[in-house]
């Protein structure tokens, strides 16, 4: 009675899908995505092994200690990647190790507003016979990816 089923569908489901979305996308692209990170495909002629692709393509992305926790660990994603049966306690500790042991083989970066705009402009298309990011017109936007 009385009440605006315009309000509540608003606040209560289409408000919390918009942002939980956003959320999820933005943490994605951050475990995801970075000028360095190479994407791979079927036609690659060197096939990297399973742990070998998952740290080379899975940045640390090091927020400040707040975000860290209140997103439990979720940025330790290279050593959720490596084994996904971690718990999410244990990750810090793995990752830890992991950086300490192949340190050469995963991207560590903190993250900024500047970084984060950075791969947004640089990260737009992967072209995968190049291994390079490109721009949606083709143009390279970064150097090629060594693998």
């Amino acid at each position: 009675r009385g009440e605006n089923i315009l309000i509540m569908l608003t606040t209560g489901f289409f408000l919390p899908q918009l942002i939980s979305n956003y959320l999820i996308g933005f943490i994605t692209l951050q475990q995801h995505t970075h000028p360095k990170v190479p994407w791979y495909s079927e036609l690659d002629l060197q096939i990297p092994t399973f742990h070998e692709s998952q740290m080379h393509s899975t940045p640390h992305i090091i927020f400040p200690r707040v975000f860290r926790i209140l997103m439990r660990n979720t940025m330790e994603h290279t050593a959720h990647h490596v084994d996904t049966a971690l718990p999410f306690p244990s990750l810090p500790d793995a990752q830890n190790a992991l950086e300490n042991t192949f340190n050469h083989s995963i991207i560590r970066e903190r993250w900024s507003f500047f970084n984060f705009v950075h791969k947004t402009r640089i990260c737009k298309l992967y072209d995968y016979t190049k291994h390079q990011w490109v721009g949606y017109n083709g143009e390279p936007l970064a150097e090629p990816i060594s693998l």
